[in-house]
């Protein structure tokens, strides 16, 4: 190539050195030696001479065909970017770094993931390109497993592929006396009772569910030592007997053993009862000299006592407590959570400036006419259900009817179920979702907040 053309193209400049070359003992003489670097700019193929690539503005010299590096650049000159078995180990055409951004040699983000990123170069069949099939693999590299893999009429059973979800069991079938849990697709013993270990929510005693770490908080569940059958509640009367109504601030209360939260015997006692030790609650917990229990609304608190936000093993939580007369009641101006009697001061949600006391709830009926009831999260272990989002077009439809919007149910919630669009709503227990035939309170996960509870088909 012509020194001319080079220099319509490239950036010449020029380092001299001097060396020394002896000529006679007592002489030296000085030459001077030419070297010719060439700047580039960005990773476009072709802005280098013939057998050179460009990196961080300087033309470098290619590395050996196939030894294409993770960097977003053609270190091989090949005329592809990480094809190279150091950056492609599967030869997917998916590099394990990623896209980068040519302009500024940085990787491609979008939705919190690397652009085209392989997340397991040593399976050809897993890449940002390839579907995503029920097999217990993310294929697709979104960071989720198996999802969309089946058709909504079906669960993913990895062992054996998509199934109907009316003959899944039938399909994998299980050893006896095992069955076949449709939660889990895992076999175990069935009618498992509260507190015993479990694997799914069929494996437990009907009107239980499976509670695993998210729901019951993970120092509940190290002591009761892993998944239990339990039940929700909104107060320990919720519970068989022998068990409390725990509040973890994981967005739902769980019936659990007194000794998993630190109480060692329960009583009889119901909360703003007096007590001489926590052993005459029901709850197991005497404050003071009275007993204090769970609550999800101020409906679950017997005469003289109020659903108001106590702090206890630094959770965060409703409880019925002694009632205090000259606090400012629901939706009334405050300062402080002290002025409220629900114990609770915050900020309404349409006007910034004004400071509100906000009321508990354990679904829409437990709110005031315009207020609907939300999960929030108020600290990294507490989230609450409280009435706290102003509306004036809630419609009638009840839990379970058809909905298109939001505005068409009574909880001001539509959403997309197993059932189809359904209007759902917050809930406290199974009690809440009764207008549901069938349907459940579970635990739903909701990306902003965490796991909540929701009323939800079977």
């Amino acid at each position: 190539m012509e020194m001319s053309r080079l220099s319509e193209r490239w950036l010449a400049r020029s380092v001299f050195a001097l060396s020394a070359v002896s000529l006679f003992p007592a002489c030296q003489a000085l030459v001077r030696t030419t070297v010719t670097q060439v700047t580039c700019e960005g990773n476009t193929l072709g802005v280098c001479p013939t057998g050179n690539y460009c990196k961080s503005g300087q033309c470098i010299a290619c590395t050996p065909l196939g030894e294409d590096v993770c960097d977003g650049l053609d270190n091989d000159c090949n005329g592809s970017i990480d094809d190279g078995h150091l950056s492609d180990a599967d030869g997917d055409k998916s590099p394990s770094c990623g896209s980068f951004d040519p302009s500024t040699g940085q990787p491609l983000i979008k939705d919190g993931r690397v652009v085209g990123r392989d997340c397991d170069d040593t399976n050809a069949s897993v890449s940002p390109t390839a579907t995503e099939i029920c097999n217990g693999i993310d294929d697709n590299c979104d960071d989720a497993i198996d999802n969309g893999a089946c058709k909504p009429e079906e669960i993913c059973a990895p062992a054996v592929g998509c199934v109907s979800k009316a003959t899944a069991c039938s399909i994998t079938g299980c050893p006896a006396p095992k069955v076949c849990d449709t939660t889990s697709q895992q076999c175990t013993l069935p009618n498992l009772d509260i507190g015993s270990l479990c694997t799914g929510d069929g494996a437990c005693k009907a009107g239980f569910i499976c509670a695993d770490e998210s729901m019951l908080s993970s120092s509940v569940y190290a002591v009761a030592g892993g998944n239990v059958c339990s039940k929700t509640c909104c107060t320990s009367a919720d519970c068989p007997s022998g068990f409390v109504c725990g509040q973890p601030g994981t967005g739902g209360n769980y019936c659990v053993k007194p000794n998993w939260i630190g109480r060692s015997s329960i009583g009889t006692k119901s909360a703003g009862e007096t007590c001489s030790s926590s052993g005459d609650c029901r709850s197991g917990l005497c404050i003071g000299t009275v007993c204090v229990d769970a609550c999800c609304a101020k409906g679950d608190c017997s005469s003289g006592t109020t659903c108001t936000l106590a702090t206890l093993a630094g959770v965060r939580a409703f409880r019925c407590m002694t009632s205090v007369s000259n606090k400012t009641s629901d939706n009334g101006s405050c300062v402080s959570d002290g002025d409220c009697k629900s114990g609770f001061c915050e900020t309404y949600v349409g006007d910034p400036d004004w400071d509100y006391c906000i009321a508990p709830c354990r679904s829409a009926a437990s709110c005031s006419t315009n207020l609907s009831c939300n999960s929030v999260r108020i600290d990294s272990s507490s989230v609450l259900s409280v009435c706290n989002y102003e509306t004036f077009d809630k419609g009638k439809k009840k839990v379970g009817e058809t909905c298109s919007s939001s505005s068409d149910c009574a909880s001001y919630r539509c959403s997309s179920t197993t059932a189809g669009q359904r209007c759902i709503d917050v809930c406290g227990t199974d009690a809440d979702c009764a207008d549901a035939a069938g349907w459940k309170c579970k635990s739903t996960l909701i990306a902003s907040v965490g796991r909540v509870l929701r009323c939800q088909p079977p």
